[in-house]
């Protein structure tokens, strides 16, 4: 994957206007954006070529409708997530997959011990994957996607004061969830 550019809102906002007309614009836009955008597919579907389909499906999307994004309306990441929200929405519908919680169990999550860093990201999965399809997604959106509340509050269509209990409620969730993996993993 190419190493991600960074911008700031504003100018990835500009650019966003520009990329209408300009295509070297819209691939600015593609590597800036391209990592946040895949990694949460990935983080959803768990599998690769899957999450690189949804994210080609979604930069396809968001080419074809830059023309209805309007600078003045919402930041332009919370209109990308907006459309890659859709984007696996009408995925999961179309596979009847249901991001249930037995749905999430089945699938499990790869022991691996070589290191420390992946067992932790291992039970941080699995802990993940036990909490609620909302508490997931506020997380994903805030803390991997770098959303600010209000970008996450339009992405979910709720208002920031329920984003921020639903926030507070999925850390509290989360933390218990990895208490639990860690009473396991001593057991």
């Amino acid at each position: 994957m190419p190493k991600p550019l960074s911008l700031n809102e504003e100018k990835l906002k500009r650019l966003a206007l520009k990329a209408r007309a300009d295509k070297k614009a819209f691939a600015q836009i593609y590597k800036v954006l391209l990592e946040k955008v895949y990694g949460y597919f990935y983080y959803r579907v768990k599998q690769k070529e899957t999450a690189e389909d949804l994210t080609q499906e979604c930069f396809f999307k968001i080419l074809k409708n830059l023309k209805r994004y309007e600078k003045q309306e919402v930041s332009f990441s919370a209109w990308v997530f907006t459309i890659a929200r859709h984007t696996l929405i009408d995925y999961l519908r179309q596979k009847k997959e249901e991001a249930s919680l037995e749905t999430e169990r089945k699938r499990g999550g790869r022991k691996d011990d070589e290191s420390e860093k992946v067992v932790d990201r291992n039970l941080l999965e699995n802990a993940l994957r036990n909490l609620k399809e909302d508490y997931r997604e506020v997380l994903y959106l805030r803390f991997f996607a770098d959303l600010s509340l209000k970008e996450t509050a339009r992405v979910m269509k709720k208002t920031e004061n329920a984003v921020k209990l639903l926030q507070f409620r999925a850390i509290k969730a989360l933390k218990k969830e990895l208490e639990k993996d860690e009473g396991r993993e001593k057991s």
